[in-house]
């Protein structure tokens, strides 16, 4: 069976990807649909720019935003009759989605070409540059 991720962080990109999912979809009649959102333990700087703030707490929010992530970009593809699983996972986002396709054998990767966040990018690289460098199956970028 042909499976398909999809990786989000919630951003209109990735809710544009999902519905541009839904279109490349419809050639394959059986699918799996797994909808992805890592969040990174350490962010913005590192814990040292965070100090005030308790590490769980600053973990309890990443889960909450990749958990809500999901569940936007999910309801997008259940709202058109698909069945989705749904994962969050931790680390470093490019490498944790292509781990995460390979474990899997997934056959296509469908993501936003940028995420929320342009500063970010500028400092790490993109997760998208990350995933088609790294992945070892189809990826498909949406504008």
């Amino acid at each position: 069976m042909y499976k398909f991720l999809l990786p989000t962080d919630g951003s209109q990109n990735s809710l544009r990807a999902a519905h541009s999912l839904l279109k490349i979809a419809k050639s394959h009649v059986e699918a799996d649909y797994i909808v992805l959102s890592v969040y990174q333990g350490t962010f913005l700087g590192g814990e040292a720019a965070l100090a005030s703030i308790e590490r769980n707490e600053i973990l309890d929010y990443a889960r909450s935003s990749a958990r809500e992530a999901v569940e936007k970009t999910g309801a997008i593809l259940k709202e058109a009759g698909v069945e989705v699983k749904e994962l969050i996972k931790e680390g470093d986002p490019g490498p944790v989605i292509v781990d995460t396709a390979k474990s899997l054998d997934v056959n296509q990767i469908v993501l936003g070409a940028r995420g929320i966040s342009k500063v970010k990018e500028l400092f790490m690289g993109s997760v998208s540059r990350k995933v088609v460098h790294l992945s070892e199956c189809a990826v498909t970028l949406v504008k």
